[in-house]
Order: C-alpha cells, then structure tokens, then sequence
C-alpha cells in the first residue's frame, strides 16, 4: 500500500470504494471507446504512466492530483451518499433530481436517465450505481474535459 494510503487501513468499509473510484477515473480519462478496455499505447501517452513515476517518489498521494487524491473521493462518495438515502448503493431518478439542490433541469434529467450521454453500468434497471455517478460528477465538475464536453453535448443535443 502507498505510504500516503496507509489511513485506509483504519477504514476497511472505504478501501473498494475508493479503489472503485481510482479506476473510475483512470477509464474516464483513457477509455475513450468506453468499452472498458485500455490500450497500452493509451498508457503509454497518457498522464497516468507518469502520475505511477511519480508515485515512486511522492509520499503524499494527496499531492498527486490526477487520479489517486483521497479528497476528490470523498467528495464523491459524499455526494453519492447524500443522494442514496436508503444506502442501497443506488439512487433512482427522483434522487438524481436532488443533486446540487435540484440544479439540473428535469430535461438534463431526462436525458442522463434516458441514458443518452452515456449507458449505465448498473445491474439493475432504472437506477444509478457509484460507478455512473463517479462517472457523471467527473463530467459535472470539470467541464472542460473533453470527455465532459461530448457527454454534456450528448445531454443538450
């Protein structure tokens, strides 16, 4: 374990969750046919092969801000929480609708549940996982993502 996660150890209901979100934002960022594979010369070019150089060296993970900083997922898995509010690691729609105070219109809504930006990865019909939310919030938060860019063009088109 990297020296900077070494808190986690205190925290074993957090370590998948965690994980889950690493991964999460590694296939965001190279997985650019979405089709849950990565090439090696996606690695190669990609600010992940030098973020693993980096870790070599840096204790603090925190300061590593591409993929691994705690910070980024407990703000996610917070807001995930406050939406699942019977903690059943799903949200439905009506939930989605509470995110950020009701801050999507219902046709933004729609469209993210209609799945149009993007499929969801759930196993259960008409909700939303941890993993689709990761993947919406890293398009929320950073709009000038490519990625972000061609979901939220998905969600208005």
């Amino acid at each position: 374990m990297h020296p900077g996660l070494e808190f986690l150890k205190q925290t074993p209901e957090f370590q998948d969750k965690y994980a889950g979100t690493v991964i999460q934002r590694i296939f965001y960022e190279l997985d650019w046919d979405d089709d849950g594979k990565i090439t090696y010369r996606d690695y190669k070019k990609s600010k992940l092969y030098r973020t693993f150089e980096r870790l070599q060296v840096e204790d603090d993970i925190n300061s590593l801000r591409d993929f691994f900083i705690y910070e980024h997922f407990y703000v996610i898995y917070c807001r995930f929480y406050e939406l699942d509010l019977d903690h059943d690691e799903y949200i439905n729609r009506e939930d989605f609708g509470k995110y950020s105070r009701h801050a999507l219109s219902n046709k933004a809504i729609s469209r993210i549940w209609e799945q149009i930006p993007r499929k969801f990865t759930s196993d259960k019909p008409g909700l939303m996982n941890y993993e689709d939310f990761t993947y919406f919030l890293l398009c929320e938060e950073d709009k000038t993502n490519p990625r972000s860019i061609e979901y939220w063009f998905k969600v208005i088109d």
